[in-house]
């Protein structure tokens, strides 16, 4: 808890604290950070809504939907959500670092009835050809898990 601490009040993270910080908030006791750090709860939230991540991180946020305490989900799910608005390319490539996501982030998405036409949505992102082959199996076992779910 100190070191996540520690790198959330630091004010210039390197590449690797920034992914060392988001792998440490996917296990962190949150109602022991929000009641001896309130204002470092506060920080962190700030740094997932105002910074610009990329594929790796973005792969170790979309965890965090899930995470082991099972706190702030609303709020990382606005931020998984605000991730996939600006980059759907970017949140593709980084689902595939960790395929096993796709399944809770589609309920993510379900709960949130973002998608207006998933077949739609699928074609755009396939025909952007931005992904790799085995991206874009991803992304398409993604939206078939999301049409899975909105059926039951």
């Amino acid at each position: 808890m100190e070191r996540l601490v520690a790198l959330i009040n630091k004010d210039l993270l390197s590449a690797e604290e920034r992914k060392e910080l988001l792998d440490e908030l996917y296990w962190a006791d949150w109602t022991k950070l929000n009641n001896y750090y309130p204002n470092e709860v506060k920080k962190i939230f700030a740094f997932l809504r105002n910074t610009e991540f990329n594929v790796e991180e973005i792969s170790l946020i979309q965890k965090l939907y899930n995470n082991p305490d099972g706190s702030y989900v609303e709020e990382f799910s606005h931020i998984v959500l605000k991730l996939y608005r600006e980059d759907r390319t970017k949140f593709f490539k980084a689902l595939h670092l960790n395929p096993e996501e796709g399944g809770n982030l589609a309920y993510l998405f379900r709960n949130d009835r973002f998608f207006d036409d998933v077949k739609l949505e699928l074609a755009e992102i396939l025909d952007s050809n931005k992904l790799t082959e085995d991206e874009a199996i991803t992304a398409s076992a993604f939206f078939k898990s999301y049409e899975y779910i909105c059926k039951t």
